[in-house]
């Protein structure tokens, strides 16, 4: 992550955090919070007055990704299909820019760690977007990202093809 700080946003509300009273906003609140800083890594644990509002541009970020996420498990099926697993398999970069074409590489093991975690994504070294991604860990050949908070979270795991589809493979 560049220089290991918190985008803007992030860091005036956690800054601000400590100052802020803590209560629970009802659904009849008019005043919800505009971003709240979260300490847990499970979206599904985060009540749902806690959503960071994203401008359009990061939701189609997010959703770019869980289209290449989509085609790796394509890639993943038609090598079972074929039976062409090697020591690494090519898929493509889960990164939010649409037009990115990078191969990465994984072992099978590598890509189901990645899978077992619906808010999480393989990327190319360096394509990772410090506004919606948290880095998970480093590789030569890709980084693991993880969509952490509020409504990227959400879109992560909705559009999740193995909860959506039913998909799941085993090694």
């Amino acid at each position: 992550m560049h220089g290991g700080h918190l985008p803007g946003p992030l860091l005036a509300v956690w800054r601000a955090r400590s100052t802020l009273p803590i209560r629970r906003y009802e659904e009849s609140d008019r005043a919800r919070p505009r971003a709240c800083f979260f300490l847990t890594s499970s979206a599904a644990a985060w009540p749902r007055w806690w959503v960071v509002p994203m401008d359009d541009w990061q939701k189609r970020e997010v959703e770019n990704e869980a289209h290449f996420r989509g085609i790796n498990e394509w890639i993943e099926v038609s090598n079972d299909d074929f039976g062409e697993h090697h020591i690494t398999d090519e898929y493509v970069c889960e990164c939010g820019d649409r037009s990115c074409r990078d191969p990465i590489t994984l072992t099978r093991d590598e890509y189901e760690l990645v899978r077992s975690e619906p808010t999480r994504f393989a990327i190319a070294t360096n394509h990772e977007n410090p506004e919606l991604d948290r880095v998970i860990i480093e590789h030569d050949r890709y980084t693991v990202v993880e969509k952490w908070f509020g409504e990227a979270a959400r879109i992560a795991q909705e559009t999740n093809p193995r909860t959506a589809a039913g998909l799941r493979h085993t090694t």
